[in-house]
């Protein structure tokens, strides 16, 4: 039997996701720039940034697009975080023609520690009060920072698609 502790916070609590809209020329555009603003802001190389959804509807003008793509990675041996962009919206044939496209940004930072062995398990108290008195604190900086660059990562795309940052 594996035994696990596991503690998930959303990194944009208590709100939860950020939500940015944009009415516009090529509003699909902002799709080809998520992939380098992830790779910088969150650290991230090719194998952790994943496209797990990916729509494109050709049968009508506008096309409608979907799309959720997210970055995971891990922070050290116990903790890894996700950060996931959700997009939806009409691309006009014509790229100067008004479409629009609705984003919605979200994450969360899951630390993780299992214990495997009886050794593990008879020692596991220990690691509770370890997490609670030491590595709640180290946590805290990761939310800190994650929630940061989350908001940094949200003003690039504002100002990419010149919509107004939000104060």
């Amino acid at each position: 039997m594996i035994m696990a502790f596991v503690i998930t916070n959303d990194i944009l609590a208590p709100r939860g996701n950020i939500i940015i809209e944009y009415n516009g020329p090529d509003p699909f555009s902002v799709y080809k720039q998520l992939d380098p603003k992830m790779r910088v802001l969150f650290e991230g190389v090719g194998s952790n940034i994943f496209e797990p959804d990916f729509r494109w509807d050709t049968s009508e003008n506008p096309h409608s697009f979907f799309f959720i793509v997210y970055i995971e990675r891990r922070l050290d041996k116990y903790t890894k975080f996700r950060v996931q962009v959700r997009g939806q919206g009409l691309q006009p044939t014509d790229t100067t023609k008004n479409g629009s496209i609705r984003l919605e940004i979200s994450g969360n930072i899951t630390t993780e520690i299992k214990s495997t062995t009886f050794k593990d398990r008879v020692a596991y108290p220990l690691i509770l009060a370890y997490m609670y008195s030491f590595y709640n604190s180290v946590r805290r900086k990761y939310l800190e920072m994650l929630r940061g660059r989350v908001e940094e990562f949200e003003k690039e795309i504002r100002e990419f698609l010149k919509i107004p940052v939000r104060a």
